[in-house]
Formats: C-alpha cells, sequence, structure tokens
C-alpha cells in the first residue's frame, strides 16, 4: 500500500512538464495568482523573429479535476490568439486537440482553395494538386 502523499504541483514542476511536453518552445512560467492556477507563455524564436506563442493554463476545478487550456498565437510578438482557449484533462490531450483544430483548419482552407482553382479552368485532379502542397510544405520546414 502506498501511503505517500502526492508531490505538490509547483512552478517548477509544471515548467518540467512543459519542457518535457514542448521541449522546442522557450518557457516562461507565470507566478500563481490563485492556488490551483498556474500560467505558462512559450515562445518559438529564430534570430529575433517569433515564430509562434503557446499559451497554457493549468488549473485545479472546483471538483478537484485537473483541467489545462491552451491557445497560440502566429508570427510577431503582436500576433492575436488563434483560436479560443482549448480545455482538457491534461497538457497532452490539450495540445493535440488544439493541433487537430489547426489541421481541419488547414483541409477546409486548402479544399477551399483548390475549388477557386478548378473555377478558373486549372487543372482540377485533387491528388495531383494535394501532393504538390505537401511537396511544398515539407521544403517550407527544411
Amino acid at each position: 500500500m502506498n501511503n505517500k502523499k502526492p508531490k505538490k504541483f509547483t512552478t517548477v514542476t509544471f515548467r518540467k512538464e512543459l519542457i518535457k511536453t514542448m521541449p522546442k518552445y522557450k518557457w516562461t512560467v507565470h507566478r500563481p495568482l490563485s492556488a490551483g492556477f498556474l500560467e505558462a507563455v512559450g515562445i518559438q524564436t529564430v534570430g529575433f523573429n517569433r515564430l509562434s506563442t503557446l499559451s497554457v493554463h493549468r488549473r485545479i476545478n472546483k471538483d478537484s479535476t485537473i483541467s489545462y487550456e491552451v491557445t497560440s498565437a502566429g508570427f510577431g510578438k503582436g500576433s492575436p490568439w488563434l483560436v479560443d482557449r482549448i480545455k482538457r484533462s491534461t497538457l497532452k490531450q490539450a495540445l493535440r486537440s488544439l493541433q487537430e483544430y489547426y489541421s481541419a483548419l488547414k483541409s477546409k482552407y486548402c479544399k477551399a482553395e483548390w475549388h477557386l482553382q478548378c473555377g478558373r479552368g486549372v487543372k482540377c485532379d485533387l491528388d495531383d494538386w494535394l501532393a504538390k502542397k505537401e511537396a511544398m510544405e515539407v521544403g517550407d520546414e527544411g
């Protein structure tokens, strides 16, 4: 039987969890303003250019469950948040849901772009067009 009390979740343990989950971000964990609530902001940069900002809230709810809320912003320090906060019971679930949300948006806008291209009378082979888009994205990431 394990009688050990669970470790207190502090800003230090929160930072460790964030770094383990999203190691390519530079994290700033803010001092808690109230018990049961932690907030952190992570940024990705290249040189002096901010590529991405990720905001994470961790809170203990009234029913003693833990929830994570995440949102992100795009390029630049003053970039607006791209989505309302996504709330899940673990950090990884919240980040995965945010990623899936952006993936769904990408698909939606990609298809809209394709329909516009077809409307102009340009070649309309969707599979070929998607393969070219994927190849361009892979080139952008490298």
